[in-house]
């Protein structure tokens, strides 16, 4: 249920494509976990997830289906793997463990169809 009304709420981002959509987790404690951005830098259309540290694999919706090019971790503790396939499949193309201003120099720019956050502590 918790990744249908992410997937709902990022189609709706999507459909206004300003600032950033905030998408609640399961209910209990939680925080923003990482946000995506369309453009290099933090800029362009973006999409912040709220949720518990281990999200499980949550594939990425419109406009954010290849077409990511920096992420944001909000929280210490945490990383993230972002996969070039849908379902996590395939090999991991970057593991996300701080701020990345542009996947350009990691050859993953515009590439990332889906990923999974869990804790590092």
């Amino acid at each position: 249920m918790a990744r249908f009304a992410a997937l709902l709420c990022v189609a709706a981002a999507a459909m206004t494509s300003v600032g950033a959509a905030v998408i609640p987790g399961v209910p209990g404690p939680s925080s923003s976990l990482i946000t995506f951005y369309t453009s290099v830098n933090y800029a362009g259309s973006a999409v912040t997830f709220v949720d518990e540290k281990t999200t499980g694999c949550i594939g990425a919706t419109a406009p954010f289906i290849s077409s990511l090019s920096s992420v944001k971790l909000d929280q210490s503790g945490i990383a993230c793997n972002l996969w070039s396939e849908p379902n996590c499949a395939g090999a991991v193309g970057i593991v996300v463990a701080g701020d990345i201003p542009s996947l350009i120099p990691y050859g993953f720019n515009d590439k990332m169809q889906s990923y999974n956050c869990y804790s590092t502590a």
